[in-house]
């Protein structure tokens, strides 16, 4: 099973609708793969992996939106892993921000520890 549920906040904005589709479909082609090998290894069983993402915004204005996105994901193991990923948009300059811009440069070191 795959699921993606993605408010239409964030789909308005086409770059960052392509970035949180981009990394969707790279998990959801990993877990086709998994599923695949899996298929193959148990001669035809066909596990029940599944792959479900929901992205929040969870700040913006005009300049700037942050979201973020949890991940269920159920791969044939003994348990799921769940797993979050964030993007700060800058919405004038249609690109993420990468975390080490969030914070001045002489903390920056300090900020990521």
């Amino acid at each position: 099973m795959l699921s993606l549920d993605v408010p239409k906040a964030i789909m308005s904005i086409d770059p960052l609708k392509v970035n949180v589709l981009d990394r969707f479909k790279s998990a959801a082609d990993e877990t086709k793969k998994n599923a695949d090998e899996e298929k193959t290894r148990r001669s035809g069983y066909f596990p029940p992996l599944s792959l479900e993402t929901k992205w929040q915004i969870t700040f913006e204005n005009k300049s700037v939106i942050s979201i973020s996105g949890i991940t269920y994901e159920y791969q044939g193991g003994a348990h799921p892993d769940t797993y979050f990923q964030t993007i700060v948009w800058d919405k004038i300059n249609n690109r993420d921000i990468p975390i080490t811009e969030l914070f001045r440069k002489d903390k920056v070191d300090l900020a990521l520890k």
